[in-house]
């Protein structure tokens, strides 16, 4: 109950209404740990569902139940911060989702939907295939620039599915940063769906570029459950 009333104020902060909180809610969006589990497009659902229900019942619909472009926004700013807090195994709490933090998370949305909309186009340049160890310096280089590049669904680089640290302490994440994809890259805990899907495609992606060469010997063995941070992480 006490997780159910911070998050129903927080929604209060971001701009909804008592009776608006109050029937997304109903829905089933209690806490900050479910918001985290949905992904955005059931937001935009859960509202259309709940906009439809309205419009059938017309005068019997109880409530003043809108939906105000920019407190969307800021739910959708806030599901992005609780996703994040989950995959780098932070704790979630949303009484800390005031003032500055609610600025940053907009700001932070804006920036990745920026992104995504950028990326759409960009074509990024593969390494070419490790055919001789002589040439593994350049290769890994090539590597971890393209990998630096494509982001999965952690919402970061992939270069996070096979950095040097598996586990994640408190001091890395107190840890100063250059930028956010540096901290996400550090910090993402390697468990969870997005490091399964992640992982996988670090695998396909590198099986691809060194299964002519001599460096098929050392991952086959990682072929049959995909493990992408296995095989980076051997033949280097």
């Amino acid at each position: 109950m006490a997780q159910q009333n911070a998050f129903n104020a927080a929604l209060v902060r971001i701009g909804f209404n008592n009776d608006t909180t109050e029937t997304m809610i109903d829905e089933g969006f209690e806490t900050l740990e479910i918001l985290a589990e949905v992904g955005e497009s059931d937001i935009d659902s859960m509202i259309k569902n709940i906009r439809e229900t309205r419009r059938m019942l017309g005068a019997n619909a109880q409530g003043n139940v809108t939906f105000p472009f920019l407190a969307i926004k800021r739910l959708k700013a806030m599901h992005t911060w609780a996703s994040e807090l989950r995959r780098t195994g932070r704790s979630m709490n949303a009484g800390l989702f005031t003032g500055a933090m609610i600025n940053t998370a907009v700001n932070r949305y804006s920036l990745d939907s920026m992104r995504a909309s950028t990326l759409e186009d960009e074509v990024v340049e593969k390494p070419k295939e490790l055919l001789d160890f002589l040439k593994w310096e350049a290769f890994w280089e090539q590597w971890k620039t393209y990998m630096g590049r494509t982001r999965g669904a952690a919402k970061c680089p992939l270069t996070y599915v096979f950095r040097d640290h598996e586990l994640v302490d408190h001091e890395m994440h107190q840890a100063p940063y250059d930028d956010l994809d540096a901290r996400l890259v550090a910090t993402t805990v390697l468990n969870g769906p997005w490091f399964e899907l992640d992982n996988h495609r670090v695998y396909e992606e590198f099986k691809i570029l060194v299964l002519k060469g001599p460096g098929w010997s050392f991952i086959k063995s990682f072929d049959r459950t995909k493990n992408g941070r296995g095989a980076v992480m051997a033949l280097r």
